[in-house]
């Protein structure tokens, strides 16, 4: 009988082969020798094998080779078991699986579930098959974390005698991505802050987990105790109103964080007197939502007048930088519409690729006889459009040279070398009509959540580029989230990959709508291959700073609202050399938005982008939908140079 047990004293019996053919017991020193051999082997701060060896024929482990047959790639929040367990497999220079050969597990975090402390390695033997598996318990630090099984040889095994034991370099690794679980504690900062009557505050919210890991993306809702004495934006950006204090809170569901502010009075030794009715509310969403080579277009919540009407705006802008009473020369009234209406402004006559700043004001009665004016607002920015050195009104960023490797207009399920695989719980692809569809209608796209779906994807669009390879590639194309979208919990919607590199990791880059629940998705790519050394980097817009957390209207404060096509081009350059040198850019619109030239895509040698998925993965697990809820794609383009 074999006996698998570990220093500490757990044990474990299997039944061993009868022994010849009446079952006889083999020589109890050959019984010995296994023990030493495996002591020797193991150390005693593993878990080991002990007993007697029911077949005195030891195989030939110089050859052997241990490989990894399933459970790579997996992904689980800190602290939980994976989903499916770690198997390898131990076989001959024949292929043939080597069955009671011990593999020692070693873990970054964590441990094997039944197999002790998370720094004491655990060994388990292969099973007839030759495989040995161990399931795991993820450590509580969120980012990648690393198993490895070992083939254990002893030194004194046939083939072996100038080996060592462990450390003999037959292993192989599993990399995992343990995420953050759900927040456990907000914090506010600056904590406690002062702020002088009419000035204003950014506050900060340190969201974590309960073991400590920051968790990113998430729609905060801010909240003042006192309006009378300041008010807080959905940004945390708070405007000190009135002498006297607050306290300041931002939740996410049931956690919540909260700092008391005070605000002072202004040092006027003759302070202006207070208005005799409520002043009009301040606008806190001013942003840029589009530009041409000639106009910008910016977005607000329309406010109340301080007297339950609507109220009017004074909008102003200025290059390069906002200040309101510089500006006054270019400014313009705006009649408002409606108390809580999203209004547009399309400000025309501008200067080609220069970037703004606009800021408004909101009034109500008639300016130089009776108006009363609120804050005010946020500054954003915005830039005109300048003609790229290439492209066309279809494809304005495409660069001069590049060649066509597929378009496509939705008019077949399967089309120009596409496939479509999958489907779950009733979720499809199907072609669509649509006729508000901005570049091909009628035809589009559609994937097709169905309820009591809790995470994945509709079906998987794919195309490889046929062989072909390119260093530099661009997409184009137009897409939409229905007016029902509902975000994942764990904030991530994914869009669409492109393949690049080697192995299975090769969806190494991928566009995501990062928001949970009805709450705000913003558009940022990020890298899928937790093995990177830009692992978990989100790409969050950088061109166009306006100041106030956004860029030319995008930002993680920013939005992509649903039922609204939205034009996506991206421009991605292949790193080499294994350096970060790689290039990712980024326009939403016609607007650049993001542009990254320190990005790490692959390893020395492996190849660059040769192939795209529309394989909008919802999730995560854990959700689960109410409703049905779609996606639409309209005209992909894809072109690429070598």
């Amino acid at each position: 009988m074999f006996t698998h047990a570990t220093t500490k004293g757990a044990v474990a019996r299997t039944q061993a082969r009868p022994h010849g053919r009446h079952g006889s017991r083999p020589d109890l020193r050959v019984a010995s020798v296994l023990v030493t051999l495996l002591l020797t082997a193991c150390g005693s701060e593993s878990t080991i094998v002990t007993g007697v060896d029911p077949d005195p024929q030891t195989p030939d482990l110089s050859t052997a080779e241990i490989r990894i047959v399933s459970g790579e790639s997996q992904e689980a929040e800190v602290g939980t078991t994976l989903p499916s367990p770690l198997v390898v497999e131990v076989v001959d220079a024949s292929g043939a699986g080597l069955a009671s050969v011990p593999v020692q597990w070693t873990f970054s975090q964590g441990r094997a579930v039944g197999g002790g402390s998370a720094d004491q390695p655990t060994v388990v033997s292969t099973d007839g098959q030759g495989r040995s598996s161990v399931t795991w318990e993820l450590g509580t630090t969120a980012g990648p974390q690393l198993a490895e099984a070992e083939l254990v040889v002893p030194a004194s095994a046939p083939g072996m005698a100038a080996a060592p034991g462990n450390g003999n370099g037959k292993k192989v690794g599993f990399q995992i991505r343990a995420r953050a679980s759900s927040p456990g504690s907000i914090d506010i900062a600056p904590d406690a802050p002062t702020v002088t009557e009419g000035d204003s505050i950014q506050l900060l919210a340190d969201v974590t987990d309960t073991y400590g890991n920051s968790v990113d993306g998430l729609d905060l809702s801010w909240r003042s105790s006192d309006v009378a004495v300041a008010v807080v934006g959905s940004t945390g950006m708070v405007y000190a109103v009135a002498a006297g204090e607050a306290v300041v809170s931002a939740s996410w569901r049931s956690v919540e964080g909260s700092t008391t502010l005070s605000v002072t009075p202004t040092t006027d030794t003759v302070p202006p007197p207070p208005p005799a009715e409520p002043l009009p509310a301040q606008v806190m969403d001013l942003r840029a939502v589009g530009s041409t080579e000639s106009s910008v277009t910016v977005r607000w919540t329309e406010v109340a007048d301080g007297l339950g009407s609507a109220a009017d705006y004074e909008l102003r802008i200025a290059t390069p930088t906002m200040a309101w009473s510089a500006a006054a020369a270019a400014s313009v009234e705006v009649v408002g519409s409606g108390i809580g209406n999203t209004r547009d402004y399309v400000w025309s006559g501008l200067s080609a690729g220069t970037t703004y700043q606009l800021q408004l004001v909101a009034f109500r009665g008639t300016p130089g006889v009776d108006a009363v004016y609120g804050p005010l607002s946020n500054v954003t920015g915005a830039s005109t459009q300048s003609p790229p050195p290439g492209g066309s009104q279809e494809y304005p960023n495409e660069p001069d040279g590049f060649t066509q490797i597929t378009q496509r207009s939705f008019n077949v399920l399967d089309e120009d070398g596409w496939e479509h695989t999958g489907g779950f719980n009733g979720s499809r692809f199907e072609i669509a009509r649509d006729a508000s569809a901005p570049e091909s209608p009628d035809n589009v796209g559609v994937q097709i959540y169905r309820p009591g779906v809790d995470g994945g994807s509709p079906s998987n669009v794919h195309r490889d580029f046929s062989g072909r390879t390119s260093n530099q590639v661009y997409v184009s194309t137009w897409l939409k989230l229905s007016d029902n979208w509902h975000g994942h919990m764990t904030g991530v919607n994914k869009l669409f990959y492109l393949r690049v590199g080697a192995g299975n990791n090769v969806w190494r880059w991928l566009l995501s709508a990062q928001g949970a629940d009805g709450g705000p998705l913003t558009l940022v790519p990020w890298s899928h291959d937790y093995s990177l050394e830009a692992a978990g980097r989100y790409l969050w817009a950088n061109v166009g700073d306006a100041g106030d957390g956004t860029w030319n209207g995008w930002g993680p404060s920013s939005v992509m609202e649903r039922g609204r096509w939205y034009h996506l081009e991206v421009l991605l350059v292949a790193n080499t050399g294994g350096a970060n040198n790689g290039q990712y850019h980024l326009w939403v619109n016609g607007v650049k938005i993001a542009e990254y030239t320190d990005i790490w895509f692959r390893n020395e040698g492996e190849p660059a982008f040769h192939g795209i998925e529309w394989n909008p993965v919802w999730g995560g697990w854990g959700d689960a939908l109410q409703e049905d809820q779609y996606m639409w794609m309209d005209d992909i383009y894809v072109s690429g140079s070598s």
